[in-house]
């Protein structure tokens, strides 16, 4: 059993409030619900800063940048020599906005011109990667997580801007050379507007031990996941710097908002 981040009744079972209260507190992929929805949507029912009180970070995870094992890419920088010498006749699969980003990074500190070549499901995705119809892609490690075990793919670098503990063996973007990504996944918590600083203390203070307990760690790493305890402050400042980057990644990678 993983910690209690989604479920307010096991939540109540760690901390001392009831179920009640703990379904009032929101734990969000905050990095996407918050920071990047105003500006993957043309009209969004909230404002991600000022709408809610913000209490702490809780974990978080980066893309992987992969390969076809049946590739010859060892690194990152026998890639983009390849890709280099190909032009706009190199390519690269996208299925989520954020491997999309991941990937144009990569393009634009590189000077690169592969062209996107987009999915809407992960296993044709994969399929073409393995018979080589593209040169790589951006994606989570959840899902990249199967692919991996199975030798089907290699991880090249994360789109994270240092190692992560849970991926201990893929070089960071920056390790790379892909000086201009720090781009990665968070969730948090968020409560109410309104809601008592002195309950908000609490909760941050239970919800970072929480965050940092054996049990989660190990399920965190299984998702290829680190903890990231924090504070309020912290959060608001993750908050207003990733809802500007998003606004950039946005115009970057050309994402269309939806309606």
């Amino acid at each position: 059993m993983g910690p209690p981040f989604f479920d307010p009744a096991a939540m109540a079972e760690w901390l001392p409030i009831p179920a009640s209260v703990a379904a009032m507190f929101g734990r969000a992929p905050g990095s996407s619900v918050l920071a990047a929805a105003p500006h993957l949507f043309k009209k969004v029912s909230f404002d991600p800063i000022n709408d809610f009180e913000h209490i702490t970070t809780l974990s978080k995870l980066p893309f992987i940048l992969l390969v076809s094992s049946n590739s010859p890419y060892r690194t990152v920088a026998e890639l983009t020599a390849d890709l280099q010498l190909r032009d706009d006749r190199g390519s690269y699969g996208s299925v989520a906005n954020t491997g999309l980003v991941g990937s144009e990074l990569y393009k634009v500190n590189f000077g690169l011109q592969t062209v996107e070549v987009k999915y809407k499901e992960n296993g044709t995705m994969f399929n073409d990667l393995a018979a080589g119809n593209f040169s790589f892609v951006h994606i989570d490690p959840v899902t990249a997580s199967g692919q991996l075990k199975e030798g089907r793919v290699r991880a090249l670098a994360t789109t994270a801007g240092v190692r992560l503990k849970s991926l201990p063996d893929i070089p960071s973007a920056r390790e790379a050379g892909i000086m201009n990504s720090d781009l990665i996944g968070w969730w948090s918590v968020h409560a109410p507007k309104g809601t008592p600083t002195a309950v908000l203390d609490k909760l941050e203070l239970w919800f970072n031990e929480i965050a940092v307990a054996e049990d989660t760690v190990k399920f965190l790493t299984n998702l290829g996941s680190d903890p990231f305890p924090g504070d309020s402050k912290q959060l608001k400042e993750l908050l207003v710097k990733d809802a500007k980057a998003w606004g950039e990644y946005v115009k970057l990678a050309r994402i269309e908002p939806l309606s």
